[in-house]
């Protein structure tokens, strides 16, 4: 049998006596959420997104290696690589290039898989509260006080628990932060616990639903959904790409970009194979550092999921449900009658009258 933990009522008393920690935000940025479906051109200036300022360092250190290569092969003083009879066809940099090319493809591709799979976990996550707090306010009425507390407890069980998976998937432990302990019972999280915070929320989530046998079955599966999205978190959180493959990715471009001043410079190119590099090398290694922006899409950085707004929402959500399940006169446990047959004019005895006939 399944040992479950008690419910117990939120007691915050003790939150007078310590100050909760400061939680860190991500930057909120306009470009999240303007436009997104349309091309915006001032893009081409946008630095807060943009990889440039983590590329400009290596992408200058390629830039002064072609220098150095022009210089000893187009001055005639110094021009000793005139000698060594560089190959003038371009046939060994095409090839190269199509093989960094498929591993750059397939790279960005891991990488956005598993910021889109991110995504779409916080929005079933965000699905299942609301599906959960929908049951518990409109069908599990309290009859007492207590009935109520408890109830109160497990709305905001709810709102704690997608803090403490936002503060686990930032590698955050504790229950100390100012929007996750002010909702918990206190001493409900325990550190010393092997179990995550968010499963032993869930446990004590579960201990409110087992006596609710009209919605048992519903509130259960909702609970168990939950449980499923801080197993799939951990496991696009926990699961990077092989190190093998990364190495040999950054081998790769490293030979690639050494080598493509050789290539060119023997060509028509001569100096001109010095912006030549500095925009390959901005574009190619560009592509490498956004897949590693994205594939962890957890934290702080600016390309990284806004995961404060959707706690932020699911805050503003269940404490207006809690306002409502509060209010006597709300109709969430009323059956309210169609607008039509309310306020459009419908005469309900003429209505009869017809349907008799």
């Amino acid at each position: 049998m399944v040992q479950v933990i008690p419910m117990v009522v939120i007691d915050n008393s003790h939150a007078k006596e310590e100050a909760w920690e400061p939680t860190q935000r991500k930057p909120v940025l306009v470009r999240s959420f303007k436009r997104t479906s349309k091309t915006r051109w001032e893009d081409v200036f946008d630095l807060a997104h943009s990889v440039l300022p983590k590329v400009i360092l290596a992408s200058t250190g390629l830039t002064l290696w072609s220098v150095v290569v022009c210089i000893f092969y187009l001055v005639p003083s110094v021009d000793f690589m005139r000698t060594l009879n560089l190959p003038n066809s371009t046939l060994l940099l095409s090839l190269l290039g199509t093989t960094v090319s498929l591993l750059l493809a397939f790279r960005v591709n891991t990488a956005y898989d598993r910021f889109w799979e991110g995504r779409k976990v916080w929005s079933t996550l965000h699905l299942n509260i609301r599906q959960t707090a929908r049951l518990i306010c409109v069908y599990c009425k309290p009859k007492n006080d207590s009935e109520d507390d408890r109830r109160e407890t497990a709305l905001k069980l709810l709102i704690g628990f997608a803090s403490a998976v936002k503060h686990e998937l930032r590698n955050e432990n504790g229950s100390r932060y100012s929007d996750l302990g002010p909702y918990l019972p206190n001493g409900l999280i325990n550190p010393k616990s092997h179990l995550k915070g968010s499963l032993q929320i869930l446990a004590a989530l579960q201990a409110y639903v087992g006596d609710k046998t009209t919605v048992l079955f519903p509130l259960t599966s909702a609970v168990n959904a939950l449980n499923d999205c801080v197993s799939t978190f951990e496991r696009i959180r926990y699961t990077p790409v092989p190190a093998a493959y990364t190495i040999h990715l950054h081998q790769a471009l490293v030979v690639y970009m050494i080598g493509f001043p050789f290539q060119l410079v023997p060509s028509a190119l001569g100096w001109f194979t010095i912006p030549v590099v500095a925009i390959i090398s901005f574009v190619v290694l560009g592509v490498e550092i956004t897949a590693q922006d994205i594939e962890n899409p957890f934290g702080y950085d600016p390309n990284d999921l806004p995961q404060d707004i959707y706690c932020d929402t699911i805050v503003k959500e269940i404490t207006e449900l809690l306002e409502r399940c509060d209010d006597p006169n709300n109709g969430l446990h009323n059956w309210i009658a169609p607008y039509s047959l309310e306020r459009n004019g419908v005469d309900l005895k003429a209505l009869k009258e017809s349907k008799k006939q």
